[in-house]
């Protein structure tokens, strides 16, 4: 009778692992990914380090000895240049933006 006991336990425990693991095997397909497409609407377009100017290559030639150049972008109707940098020692992100004077352009905040 103990054995018949236990059998009926150990088949009740393998019958409630299995439902479980369903359950969750369902519940995870039903879950969607969906993907984004972000737009850049920004009007900046990719160039190349040669493209720009002598004033902005020699900022960027600045930021070289701190940062690795990963991105540079143009946006030719206000004349600034988006310079994406890492950081060299903890890969860290940067972007600055850069005038046709080699300048850093700050926005003014409303305050």
């Amino acid at each position: 009778m103990k054995t018949m006991k236990t059998m009926m336990l150990a088949i009740a425990i393998v019958f409630g692992t299995s439902a479980f693991a369903n359950v969750q095997s369902l519940s995870s397909e039903s879950n969607t990914v969906v993907a984004i497409n972000q737009t850049n609407d920004d009007e900046y377009v990719d160039v190349k380090f040669e493209d720009l100017n002598e004033k902005v290559q020699t900022t960027i030639q600045g930021y070289t000895e701190l940062y690795d150049v990963t991105a540079l972008a143009y946006n030719a109707e206000k004349k600034f240049t988006r310079v994406t940098l890492t950081a060299k020692s903890d890969q860290s992100i940067k972007v600055v933006i850069l005038d046709d004077e080699g300048k850093e352009y700050v926005e003014a905040t409303a305050e």
